[in-house]
């Protein structure tokens, strides 16, 4: 083995080693894959692709990946092992994409600077568990940029290469669309502008795209009622520049990213390569959608499909800055160790800072999102001995926010207070704008016309103690909660709701429990 192939070796070795140990320090379940493990176990279960059963609500954004873990439990793979398995899997797909694309470039020990930042990169491994499809997703956008960006700069995109990445992308969450439309307006230039492509392939790429999704539009319409899923009208809103830009200054703050973004500009001192106008393009569209959407309850989740974009580019400007723009070995070997050493940093910082406790600008981190999951599943797993056990039937409707562990191990009906399963709530007008994608919630009224058994107060519906502040004159509580809390205890611990049910039916309905209030 020579000296190259060897340095190749070992910087290979040393991205796997980071990568898993990252991914092994950050793992967690975060709270809303426990609502695709809701969906994919009815699926499994012989119930249909619903969120409770008898109810056709498209209460998931993650077509694919409903499927997907529905398969592996279908193979005997519980969703809580199978989903970050996966996920995990398809952040090393990333990865191998990524080296790819610098060795098929040519770029020698230079591909790796991007491979080793998204493997210290806090977010990049920290969302390849998680429990949701946020790196089959991302993935899958970067097979199809990576595919189209090749295609065209030999000759005209393929229906079944790129096409094909990004119909199978616009399945695996609808924002897939948006990277195709990119792709297509690219292609809609080359056509155009500078005829280096036949007409004949602007209706030719699009096929897969037309078919795979257009198939899935009239599916969904005819098993849901609705042309877009029900999560689309219950957390987009419009746009939100104001919650947006605590998502993207935090994000920057968080890698320090003012010192590395300034190297993009190095680009366009150079010939710049279609990947590298596609990625930037990409890179632009996913920012203005964030800020359309307000960005994201979630730390960094909606920046994930660009990571390995970005950090690309900016390998790539470190290159550019050290190599091509730089005469003489004296100045580009420093030069270039700074530029790599901004560019790994940025992507680590976050690493090496103490993560936060608690969601700033209602941003949640990921300790904080584990930890309120984990609560919730603990509540799930106690309301469901409850009913194994014979003091509920099993059949109440539950209210509640946080839609996902609870639900799940619970199994028992839910209304989700914010709507996700629950098309009136989607479809009601926006009053006041809230925390992102948690802003249109139940009325009182409406809790009551569902007939809400128990309602979560605080959300929280079950305590180790008893929760005798919910209890004091004057406490502040949700307007779509039921008055007064009611309050009971069974097997040490206590459940505070409230209830639309009338005094005779509350104590008919908890006569096995101890009733406080």
């Amino acid at each position: 083995m020579n000296r190259t192939r060897l340095l190749h070796a070992l910087l290979a070795a040393a991205v796997v080693a980071i990568f898993v140990a990252n991914v092994h320090h950050y793992r967690f379940l975060g709270d809303d894959g426990f609502i695709a493990f809701r969906f994919s176990k009815n699926l499994v279960d012989g119930h249909g692709l619903v969120y409770n059963v008898g109810e056709r609500v498209e209460g998931y954004t993650q077509f694919l990946w409903v499927l997907l873990v529905a398969l592996g439990m279908k193979l005997g793979v519980g969703p809580e092992t199978f989903a970050p398995l996966a996920g995990t899997a398809f952040g090393f797909g990333i990865l191998a994409l990524v080296v790819r694309l610098g060795l098929a470039r040519g770029l020698g020990l230079w591909t790796w600077v991007a491979p080793l930042a998204l493997a210290m990169n806090r977010t990049f491994t920290g969302w390849c568990t998680g429990g949701l499809g946020t790196q089959l997703f991302a993935f899958l956008v970067l097979g199809g940029a990576i595919a189209f960006a090749r295609e065209t700069e030999k000759g005209p995109p393929r229906a079944l290469g790129s096409g094909l990445w990004f119909a199978v992308a616009t399945l695996a969450r609808p924002e897939g669309g948006m990277f195709f439309a990119v792709a297509g307006l690219f292609l809609a230039a080359d056509v155009l502008v500078r005829r280096r492509t036949a007409w004949r392939h602007l209706f030719l790429w699009p096929l897969p795209v037309v078919a795979l999704v257009g198939a899935h539009f009239l599916w969904r319409h005819s098993y849901y009622g609705f042309w877009l899923p029900n999560t689309f009208y219950a957390k987009v809103s419009g746009w939100w520049w104001e919650q947006a830009r605590h998502y993207i200054r935090l994000f920057l703050e968080d890698h320090a990213l003012w010192l590395a973004l300034p190297m993009l500009a190095v680009l366009a001192a150079g010939k710049l390569a279609r990947t590298h106008t596609l990625f930037l393009a990409l890179c632009l569209v996913n920012g203005l959608y964030v800020v359309y959407i307000g960005g994201d309850r979630f730390e960094w989740r909606f920046w994930t499909p660009i990571l390995p974009m970005l950090w690309w580019l900016l390998g790539e400007s470190a290159r550019i800055l050290a190599s091509d723009l730089v005469k003489g070995r004296a100045l580009a070997v420093p030069l270039g160790a700074a530029a790599v050493l901004i560019t790994v940093g940025t992507a680590s910082l976050p690493r090496f800072r103490p993560p936060p406790d608690q969601p700033r600008e209602h941003i949640a981190p990921i300790q904080a999102i584990a930890g309120y999951a984990e609560g919730r599943a603990e509540q799930g797993r106690f309301l469901k001995r409850l009913v194994d056990e014979g003091y509920l039937d099993g059949t109440e409707l539950l209210a509640v926010r946080g839609a996902g562990a609870l639900p799940y191990y619970s199994e028992f009906p839910i209304l989700d207070l914010h709507g996700l399963n629950d098309v009136v709530i989607a479809h009601a007008e926006l009053e006041e704008r809230g925390m992102v994608a948690h802003e249109k919630t139940a009325t009182l009224e409406y809790v009551r016309e569902r007939g809400v058994v128990m309602c979560n107060v605080h959300n929280t519906l079950v305590f180790d103690r008893r929760p005798s502040h919910l209890l004091m004159t004057g406490v502040r509580l949700a307007d779509y909660v039921p008055k007064p809390i009611r309050l009971v205890e069974v097997k040490g611990k206590f459940l505070a709701f409230g209830t639309t049910l009338s005094e005779e039916e509350y104590r008919k309905k908890f006569e096995r429990f101890r009733i406080l209030r």
